[in-house]
């Protein structure tokens, strides 16, 4: 069982109403005695604590006051002082248990507890330490025997905080002479205790991190403590000097003077001297000049109670001194021998020394010529603000200096030089070192680079090329040429201008990074594709990418991509402008192929119509015998049938023969209104067909025939579409400025036009299909359905008669045929 928890069959607690019970325990006599006089005698009656007296009786006889007064009234004095004493007074009692059994209202506030928590409560609760340098076991054994105690104490407050108190522990012995209840009065020192912390571990950091040698010895010489630059410096374990006499260290083994002299100074110390000397030393094994400084420290007594002491190493300035002149001689025998001219200047710009390179460098033949000159005077007169700047500047900021000028030989000729200034103090004295190189060489080199590097942008500007170069793990980096190709300024800085990959079209992202992850990976040897980036306009331009990998490492990984960027936009414009006109020239070809066929056949059908045309002209002469009306109507039907057939087998022959057709300036309305009830006969009843046309519109230039052609052709192409199911309208209509493309020949239209539409509410025509509807002999019809020529002709026909076709089409959407007529400028002929 521990001193804490020992069994104690005096447990008492002390309360008020024990006072009287204490009273005669301690055999006082009840007597009033004034407040001041009876605080002294409980607390303050004298340093030790080791008992509390109360007031005794005066030695003069008096009458004696009744007891039950007496009594009373100390009762009633001792409630006050000790009510003054729990507000004021840092108190608190415990038992041979350490229980607390009772504690001051004050000490409860500064712990931020209240009484009720802490009574009866051990006072582990309370986390109690004492000073380090003490343990508790000791501290409890010696309260037990009734011994006090005097020392710093460490509770934990609610809050976690440390609080330090400056505790006095005196023993209240029981009749057997054991202690059963042990009174502590406490001082709150919590923030000296902080301040000299806080003093303590500053003083103690900077003397162990401290750069110069220091110990704290005893004043009879024992070492205490040396920081670690000594121990280090000397190559000595802590372990073989502390204990020691500061004499018998491995430090002055063998050196029989310094330790006299080392002795001799401690005792010199201790009279309250400071003391100065210097001796010899055993540094890491080789003797060394150290200078001490002894200095000494005065205890509370005012008597020295140990001695701080400093060490200096001053073997090292000699050694430093003669290695500094060792490297003052090789470094002027280096600037003799370097090729690289080299002058000492003083601060006011003045010469101190040359070597022989500078003065070769000037044209001159001897140092004397330069030595007491000023710098200055052999810069060329343009440059010498440039020079003083750079000389200024190295003085003020002791940074190290370049610049590059003009250097006037003595022949009055300029040498282009590079200077380098820098400041330092040589033997107690600040000189500005210059160092100069020749470097007609570079500048040479760097013009032959500049005129290479302008022919190549001349070259890359003629060619609208832009050059790229990527080492991976970095940016990109891209000439101005790349700014110039995507329409920036070059004012526009790299951050105002996206990355390649951002301007990649969508379309062509894949087949560019996969081309360009080929050469990363080794399997291309180089890139080549063309591909849209995105200008900065918005518009979408066509560039020819190539790129290859210029340096790999051991690994094969790239370590260098180069390559450039060409502008083929208008390569590319030209290029579908050939394709389309190859294509209009197939198309031509396959026309013409179809004139002739169509001429050859219509020269055919020719022969067959003159014989029909023949027999229904004899037919006709006979029925005039003949009273039948109906049959009558019929002749005339299939006479006027034959005619118009024979009219447009002559259209057919003027075509295979490339006549142009006999046109005049008509209006359309009246001719649909004739062809109508044609297109009525070539649809079927479950047709719908509505028209909308403007009589008003302006007359154009046509042929009936070839508006009979035109309107029948589309809208049996829209009844095959719509599966002989469907709506078909027939609009007519003006514009004054019309708009779009048209379909076969892609021309714009901007001019007035009349327009003819035809459109269906079928599926629609999907866009792979949309380029080749028109051409000759193409059809998506099942076979024997279709010639595939009937779209053909209505290309062929609206570009005989100067106009266009706009088709306005989507999968389920249905199909809008529209045909551009150019406005006549004559008025309309009747028909």
């Amino acid at each position: 069982m521990d001193s804490y928890t020992k069994d104690n069959k005096y447990k008492n607690k002390i309360s008020e109403g024990d006072v009287s019970e204490s009273s005669l325990r301690y055999k006082a006599e009840s007597q009033e005695f004034p407040f001041s006089e009876t605080l002294d005698a409980l607390v303050f009656a004298n340093d030790s604590f080791v008992a509390i007296p109360l007031p005794k009786l005066p030695s003069s006889p008096s009458p004696s006051p009744s007891p039950s007064s007496s009594s009373s009234t100390f009762v009633e004095n001792a409630a006050f002082y000790h009510n003054a004493l729990d507000e004021h007074i840092l108190t608190f009692v415990i038992d041979q248990k350490a229980n607390i059994q009772s504690i001051s209202s004050s000490l409860c506030r500064l712990l931020a507890y209240s009484k009720d928590e802490l009574l009866n409560q051990c006072w582990t609760v309370l986390q109690p330490r004492c000073h380090q340098q003490e343990s508790f076991d000791t501290v409890w054994k010696g309260l037990c025997t009734g011994e006090k105690w005097h020392g710093e104490i460490c509770f934990t407050a609610r809050n976690c905080e440390r609080v330090w108190l400056d505790t006095t522990l005196i023993p209240r012995c029981n009749e057997s002479g054991s202690s059963d209840f042990i009174l502590a009065i406490c001082t709150d020192v919590t923030a000296v205790k902080h301040k000299l912390s806080v003093a303590q571990s500053f003083v103690e950091s900077a003397i162990h991190d401290s750069q110069t040698t220091t110990g704290l010895l005893t004043a009879d010489g024992e070492v205490l403590f040396f920081n670690k630059v000594a121990l280090e410096r000397s190559s000595v374990l802590s372990a073989n000097i502390l204990g020691r006499k500061i004499w018998d260290t491995p430090w002055l083994e063998g050196l029989a003077t310094s330790k006299e002299l080392i002795k001799e100074s401690v005792k010199a110390c201790v009279s309250g001297e400071s003391q100065i000397l210097q001796m010899e030393c055993m540094l890491g094994g080789r003797s060394s000049d150290v200078s001490l400084v002894l200095r000494p420290l005065l205890g509370e007594d005012g008597s020295v109670s140990h001695l701080f002491l400093e060490a200096w190493d001053i073997s090292l300035n000699i050694e430093v001194r003669k290695a500094l002149q060792k490297s003052e001689l090789k470094y002027k025998a280096l600037a003799d021998a370097t090729n690289i001219g080299f002058a000492e200047l003083n601060l006011d710009r003045q010469l101190i020394s040359a070597n022989r390179e500078l003065l070769s460098m000037l044209g001159l033949s001897s140092a004397s010529l330069m030595v007491g000159t000023r710098m200055d005077e052999w810069v060329a007169e343009s440059d010498r603000p440039l020079y003083e700047k750079a000389v200024s500047t190295s003085i003020a900021t002791k940074i190290f200096q370049r610049i590059e000028l003009n250097l006037c030989r003595t022949d009055k000729t300029l040498l282009p030089v590079e200077v380098s200034l820098a400041q330092l103090v040589i033997e107690g004295q600040k000189k500005l070192l210059c160092f100069v190189g020749d470097i007609r060489e570079r500048k040479a080199a760097q013009l032959r680079l500049q005129q290479s590097e302008g022919r190549l942008v001349l070259a890359l500007a003629g060619s609208d090329a832009a050059l790229w170069d990527w080492p991976p793990g970095e940016e990109v980096s891209y000439d101005i040429g790349w700014k110039h190709l995507l329409g920036y300024n070059e004012k526009d800085s790299n951050q105002d201008v996206p990355s390649w990959e951002e301007h990649l079209h969508p379309r062509d992202r894949k087949l560019v990074l996969d081309g360009f992850m080929e050469i990363l990976l080794g399997l291309s040897p180089s890139f080549e594709e063309e591909y849209r980036l995105k200008h900065k306009s918005g518009k979408w331009i066509w560039v020819l990418g190539r790129g290859k990998v210029m340096q790999r490492n051991a690994s094969g990984n790239p370590l260098r991509i180069a390559g450039t960027i060409c502008d083929i936009t208008a390569k590319k414009r030209a290029e579908e402008e050939r394709l389309s006109m190859v294509n209009k020239l197939q198309q031509a070809e396959k026309l013409e192929a179809v004139g002739l066929l169509s001429a050859g056949m219509a020269h055919d059908f020719n022969n067959i119509l003159v014989s029909v045309l023949g027999y229904a002209d004899l037919a006709s002469n006979e029925m005039k015998r003949y009273p039948e009306a109906r049959l009558h109507h019929y002749v005339e039907q299939i006479t006027n049938s034959g005619q118009r057939a024979s009219e447009l087998v002559q259209r057919l022959m003027l075509h295979g023969r490339k006549e142009i057709p006999n046109t005049a300036a008509l209006s359309l309305a009246p001719l649909i209104e004739k062809v109508i009830p044609v297109i009525w006969g070539t649809v079927p009843s479950s047709m719908e067909i509505r028209r909308d046309l403007d009589e008003s519109c302006s007359p154009v230039f046509i042929d009936p025939v070839l508006l009979h052609q035109l309107l029948i052709n589309l809208c049996v192409n829209a009844r095959d579409a719509m599966n002989n199911k469907g709506q078909i309208t027939i609009r007519l209509y003006e514009l004054d400025s019309a708009s779009g493309d048209c379909a076969t020949c892609m021309a714009k239209l901007t001019d007035p036009q009349v327009v003819l539409e035809v459109k269906d509410n079928g599926p629609g025509i999907s866009a792979a299909l949309q380029q080749q509807i028109f051409e000759p002999f193409f059809t998506t019809k099942e076979k024997d359905k279709g010639t595939g020529i009937g779209l053909a002709s209505v290309h062929r026909i609206m570009h005989e008669l100067g106009g266009h076709i706009v088709l306005d089409t989507a999968p389920g959407k249905g199909a809008s045929f529209r045909l551009y007529f150019p406005i006549a400028k004559t008025p309309a002929i009747g028909i």
